[in-house]
Order: structure tokens, then sequence, then C-alpha cells
């Protein structure tokens, strides 16, 4: 399997995760869920991997009682952040290592 399809997995696993835990509550499943798969792609790309964990941090601020409030636009800010801003970063990383790979 390719880097770069690698990297759409576990993308889709982030906004999987990300889907079923929209709303901003107290939730460590999610967090350690996230924080896992952030750790599983720095074996496959620096630059999505760095895009992963930053999901995690913000993900530590969304599904907390609290905290999300303190971050500009609140946990709406922080959500679209984490799941299209930051993912699309990723999926984008994914097409630039397909593309020097030469493949479509």
């Amino acid at each position: 399997m390719s880097a770069s399809d690698q990297i759409l997995g576990v993308a889709a696993e982030i906004e999987n995760v990300l889907s079923e835990n929209d709303l901003s509550i107290a939730n460590s499943v999610a967090v350690n869920r996230l924080q896992f798969l952030a750790t599983s792609m720095a074996g496959i790309d620096h630059y999505a991997a760095r895009k992963a964990s930053k999901i995690a941090s913000l993900a530590v601020l969304f599904y907390s009682d609290r905290k999300h409030r303190s971050f500009p636009g609140g946990a709406d800010a922080i959500y679209h952040e984490m799941r299209h801003a930051l993912l699309g970063t990723i999926r984008s990383q994914a097409q630039v290592l397909r593309d020097a790979a030469g493949g479509t």
C-alpha cells in the first residue's frame, strides 16, 4: 500500500471519529482515538503527521466541558478546523505524494 493510500486511510478514520463525535462535550475516548491515529500517521509522512497531531491537540479543547470556550470562534471553529481545514490539508498531502510517485 502506498504512502498516499495509507494517509487517506488514516484520514478516513479521523473523519469517522469526528463525524461520530460532533458534540463538544467531554469525550476522552474520542481524544484517545485521535491521538492514536495521529501517532500512526507519524510512520507514514511527517507533514501529514503534524496536521494529524494538530487535530489531536484541538480535540483536547473540543472534547472538554469548558476549554473550547476560550478558543476564538468557540467549538464551531475548532470543529471546522479539525474536520475541514486540517483533514483537507492531509488529503492534499496524500495527493502530492501520489503525484510525485507518478500515480493518478
